[in-house]
């Protein structure tokens, strides 16, 4: 995919996605896309993301690999584990204008296209901040739309800082996506891939930030910390 324009037209959005792109996205699962957002526009993304305050969280749910995020892989979490997720959210991210300019001129038009015009409705972009001792546990997102996104946003990583989104494939087999800046990873979530960030590691000296969100064919129930589904 070549790089975005500074606004795409909805009406064209069937051409942003090449055809062997649409079939990596729903033969593989996931489609990544490098250099998203033009680069004087990821500058001042990472710069008002730098600026804003956040809300730490820390989830422990006791029972969710044992029914939610349960799965006849071996290698992941057994039922008697806990899910656990440790990480930062932007506060009143709806009110960053580089942000909401990111969502409707670039991240709105491509989930329409990944999923073919069905998705009619969508979450505003949660922010999410990892640093040090920073984690996702083993889940899938297929309760949260039909497509979905991570972009991501810093000023270099490396393998060993840990926050590296792994993809499950099979019960000895997972794949890693370095989290190289300005990177998309589209998600076809009708495939319930099961993945996960390692913790970020002590002695990781920089923080990275993950724009992450669904669309879907029909308005699903407010979250908490997603806030509401609207029509776009």
């Amino acid at each position: 995919m070549a790089n975005s324009p500074d606004r795409i037209n909805t009406n064209q959005c069937s051409e942003l996605l090449s055809e062997a792109e649409m079939n990596r996205l729903y033969q593989h699962g996931y489609l990544v896309i490098d250099n998203f957002l033009p680069n004087d526009l990821y500058g001042q993304l990472l710069s008002e993301l730098k600026t804003s305050s956040v809300e730490c969280h820390y989830q422990v749910r006791p029972n969710h690999y044992s029914h939610i995020f349960s799965s006849n892989i071996q290698t992941l979490p057994g039922a008697d584990e806990p899910y656990i997720a440790k990480f930062s959210l932007i506060k009143q991210r709806e009110k960053l204008e580089t942000l909401r300019k990111v969502f409707l001129d670039y991240l709105t038009p491509i989930l329409k296209a990944a999923s073919q015009g069905k998705a009619k409705y969508s979450l505003f972009p949660a922010a999410v901040r990892m640093r040090s001792g920073d984690v996702y546990r083993s889940h899938h997102d297929g309760f949260a739309g039909i497509v979905g996104f991570s972009l991501f946003v810093n000023e270099g990583w490396s393998w060993d800082y840990g926050g590296i989104l792994t993809y499950v494939r099979d019960e000895f087999t997972a794949e890693a996506i370095f989290p190289q800046s300005n990177r998309l990873v589209l998600r076809n979530e009708t495939m319930k891939h099961f993945h996960f960030l390692n913790t970020v590691e002590q002695y990781c000296p920089k923080e990275q930030f993950l724009i992450l969100g669904w669309a879907d064919s029909k308005a699903a129930d407010a979250s908490k910390s997603l806030g509401s589904y609207h029509e776009f």
